[in-house]
């Protein structure tokens, strides 16, 4: 059997309300784009050095567009909206002290329950983690 690289997400709870299908989409694109999460964690800590209690994470990923555009001559860099609301989501999954720095808006759903594992690729597999809640 090959091996599978697995994404382990804690705290699978702040993920409930996200449609799998949207999920799924998501942590292919983190999984290929690791640079964006690394540069949104980077603004979302050095907003909070600098004494901000709150921050969008719009204003955050608009940035990083705004970034790339200016600083590079690289092709067109996307970014889905949808994944957006999804990035302080994961930050506070990994980092609790983020709670409350991000405003989280109920996210639209399908009414599915995510429990379990979601193969995004036939190499990865993220896994909600229910014992790290």
């Amino acid at each position: 059997m090959e091996s599978c690289e697995e994404i382990v997400v804690e705290r699978a709870d702040i993920f409930a309300q996200a449609d799998p299908r949207l999920l799924n989409r998501f942590f292919k694109y983190h999984r290929d784009n690791p640079k964006v999460y690394e540069r949104f964690v980077h603004f979302a800590k050095l907003l909070r050095s600098r004494g901000r209690k709150k921050y969008s994470a719009w204003a955050i990923i608009n940035f990083i567009r705004w970034d790339h555009d200016i600083s590079t001559e690289a092709e067109d860099f996307k970014i889905c909206n949808d994944y957006i609301a999804l990035y302080p989501r994961l930050l506070i999954s990994e980092d609790a002290s983020f709670i409350g720095f991000f405003h989280l808006k109920q996210m639209k759903s399908e009414g599915r329950k995510l429990s379990g594992e979601y193969p995004i690729s036939p190499d990865v597999i993220v896994v909600l983690d229910k014992e790290k809640i």
